[in-house]
């Protein structure tokens, strides 16, 4: 779908702990947002927070902005809490980005434009014109975190308030700005059907979005919502203020402290008296083994349902002793061959998934058209998260790939097949970013 010139203004008030928030979109997946813009603060929520859009899956944002102040615990950026796969062209942020909790590695998931630009092995987040106020967002860097197994093809760029607001045209940081971003005209070339989505101010104003609602054939920013362009200065970080302690408090937490010393002071005379075991000197306490790659324990009573450690690469067959009732989208009715495997991560992780099939010369159709769910939950029954269908069809390659940052749950994958009663053997890679726990 296509989200064009659209806004929103008013501040996100979530109940309960929620996570993909953002201003104009909480997820985008497969789609593109062009020349809008959100406003409002997103006060407080869990992970994938941004001012525009919470999580951008598959989706390019073009010629859009987004002002509000957004705080959270994980994965937090001024415009989008995640960038997977997709692009985000001629368009800048502003809001303040703030951590709510002390997490040991919370500076890797959040950025001043983009908390997290995780792919998978597909390409990396690309960025081209596009710019984050470094003042107004205390972040000197722009995407919090990065794929480690791809580098990214381009980033955005830090800019100071008076940077951004310099401009007063299609000039300088915004000359790139000046070309046909949307490629309404279909024909792919950057030079023609150029844009004008923008209106620079004065330079103290921050660029605002123009459009032409009352059809007179002239297009303003004064007709696009309540733009703020000069936004007041944000008041400094509230810092906590230190609670006294009266003289009273410090002497009962010395008692305390007293008594405990006594007390373990009389169990160790006991022991070593032999008045507390017996006789016999105290058994040591076994300590615990770290399990760095636990053995998966099954999960549901299915004999269909296998369990799987992330990192596991599974050569399997097709039978119809295990199918589902899954039909892909365009796909004719009936049963297919399938394979389920169970993981649980224990913390949130960037996950992908890879099945492939080789064809069977003897049949008429492509064994290798391949099929990929992702369900919530341990086993067959859950609701469907993601699905896949082709890595790249124009080039055959028929195989299914979902790539996606996952909170700490259950999950199930379904390999199966685009053709119903499809049998034969395939291959599924199920990987991990490196900081995933499994079980």
């Amino acid at each position: 779908g296509i989200i064009s010139f659209s806004y929103a203004t008013g501040e996100i008030v979530t109940r309960g702990p929620v996570q993909y928030v953002g201003g104009l979109a909480g997820r985008a997946q497969n789609a593109r947002i062009i020349a809008s813009y959100s406003t409002g603060d997103i006060p407080s929520v869990l992970a994938f927070a941004g001012g525009l859009v919470g999580a951008n899956v598959r989706t390019n944002i073009i010629a859009s902005y987004s002002t509000g102040n957004v705080s959270g615990t994980d994965l937090l950026g001024g415009l989008a809490g995640l960038n997977a796969v997709s692009a985000i062209q001629a368009s800048y942020s502003i809001g303040r980005v703030t951590v709510r909790t002390n997490f040991p590695d919370e500076d890797q998931f959040v950025g001043g434009l983009v908390g997290s630009d995780a792919a998978g092995s597909a390409p990396s987040g690309v960025y081209v014109g596009t710019y984050w106020d470094t003042q107004r967002s205390t972040h000197d860097i722009g995407v919090g975190t990065q794929d480690f197994a791809v580098p990214r093809q381009t980033a955005p760029e830090g800019k100071t308030t008076a940077e951004l607001q310099a401009p007063t045209g299609y000039t300088g940081i915004y000359a790139a700005w000046r070309a046909d971003l949307d490629n309404a005209d279909g024909d792919d070339d950057p030079t023609t059907g150029i844009d004008d989505f923008w209106d620079f101010g004065t330079s103290t104003q921050y660029p605002a979005l123009k459009a032409d609602i009352d059809g007179d054939g002239v297009a303003t920013w004064q007709e696009f919502g309540n733009q703020d362009r000069t936004p007041a200065p944000l008041p400094p970080i509230p810092m906590p203020e230190p609670t006294p302690v009266t003289n009273e408090q410090v002497i009962a937490g010395l008692d305390g402290v007293m008594q405990a010393l006594q007390a373990f002071r009389e169990l160790l005379n006991r022991r070593l008296t032999g008045s507390d075991n017996g006789g016999a000197q105290p058994a040591p306490t076994p300590s615990a083994t770290p399990v760095t790659n636990p053995t998966p324990v099954s999960r549901v009573d299915d004999a269909c349902v296998e369990t799987l450690t992330l990192s596991d690469t599974i050569f399997g067959t097709w039978g119809s002793d295990c199918t589902t009732d899954k039909t892909p989208l365009s796909a004719t009715a009936g049963t297919r061959y399938a394979r389920f495997y169970a993981f649980t991560l224990r913390q949130a992780s960037t996950v992908t998934i890879t099945l492939t099939a080789d064809d069977n010369p003897d049949t008429s159709r492509y064994e290798s058209d391949t099929h990929l769910y992702l369900l919530e939950g341990a086993g067959r029954d859950g609701a469907v998260l993601y699905e896949h269908d082709d890595i790249d069809s124009t080039a055959r390659n028929f195989g299914s790939r979902i790539s996606e940052t996952l909170p700490a749950g259950s999950y199930t994958i379904v390999a199966t097949t685009f053709y119903a009663e499809q049998e034969g053997d395939f291959t599924l890679e199920a990987l991990a970013s490196a900081d995933a726990t499994t079980q």
